[in-house]
């Protein structure tokens, strides 16, 4: 398995020259990252500065860009709006081919139409997502999907999941597989990972534990109401380690990519290093 990170938290500190793209990326190789997941929105409507400087330095320091985050709503009945969303999805995967030799595209944010409900918005985010996975395959990029925390009742379980798979009729669409997501659909991650072994094509590694309730907290809420907080890697409920190990029994070789919710090198340092040890264990 190869290290990715995904680095929308390092924008801010980029630009802030809290440090530069180079320290940045050096920091990463000394952990055996190869790889950057990245945010579109960097890159629309206008290029950020530091986005420019991270995408020419990282191919020369040995680093890829294995995925690419997407914001798109794909639970739309209206023909235009469907029309709208493949267009503008041409150019990510345009994009995607011509710039940044990304093979996959992580469509996320999917979310039901003010009265649709949650089965209808599951059953048209995955006929729409068959359309995508068509398209990108004429660029030569695979779509995928994850178990979405921002909306946990609707797409951040196992069941819900593949009930979206099953919705796309096309087995071109495959699954990021986010630990840290299950648990906000109160569900362990460990158990998740059994049905998806042959969907899988991306994986999201993080941690969360459980807190205090908190009535003015409303985000990293499980379905059923519990709490959590983002906390070190193997310190939580995420099942990080007994995951990594369960994804190389299956013969799992893509890119673990770590979620590390903050800006400071020597805390993703810390996270990173967690993971090398597990993946160094893995070899013994």
């Amino acid at each position: 398995m190869k290290i990715s990170l995904m680095a929308w938290e390092c924008l801010e500190a980029l630009e802030s020259g809290k440090y530069s793209a180079e320290k940045y990326l050096d920091t990463l190789s000394a952990f055996g990252v190869s790889g950057l997941e990245l945010p579109w929105n960097w890159s629309r409507p206008v290029p950020s500065p530091s986005w420019q400087v991270l995408k020419k330095a990282a191919p020369k320091c040995g680093f890829s860009f294995p995925c690419l985050d997407v914001y798109a709503n794909l639970c739309c009945e209206d023909d235009g709006q469907r029309q709208e969303i493949l267009q503008n999805l041409r150019v990510v995967f345009g994009f995607c081919r011509e710039e940044i030799l990304c093979p996959v595209v992580l469509l996320y944010g999917s979310q039901p139409s003010p009265g649709m409900s949650l089965s209808e918005g599951r059953r048209n985010c995955g006929e729409m997502l068959g359309c995508c996975a068509e398209l990108a395959a004429e660029y030569g990029v695979t779509v995928c999907i994850e178990d979405y925390g921002g909306r946990p009742e609707f797409s951040s379980t196992s069941a819900q999941c593949l009930e979206v798979l099953a919705s796309s009729g096309s087995s071109l669409v495959r699954l990021n597989f986010d630990n840290g997501n299950f648990l906000l659909g109160d569900e362990r991650p460990l158990d998740a990972l059994e049905n998806f072994k042959s969907r899988l094509i991306h994986v999201h590694i993080k941690d969360f534990q459980r807190r205090v309730p908190d009535e003015k907290v409303s985000s990293l809420c499980s379905a059923s109401g519990v709490q959590y907080q983002s906390c070190a890697l193997g310190d939580g409920a995420g099942e990080v380690a007994p995951c990594i190990r369960r994804l190389h029994e299956i013969g799992y070789q893509g890119w673990l990519s770590a979620e590390i919710a903050t800006l400071g090198l020597d805390w993703i340092a810390q996270e990173l290093a967690y993971i090398a040890e597990v993946l160094q264990q893995l070899q013994e």
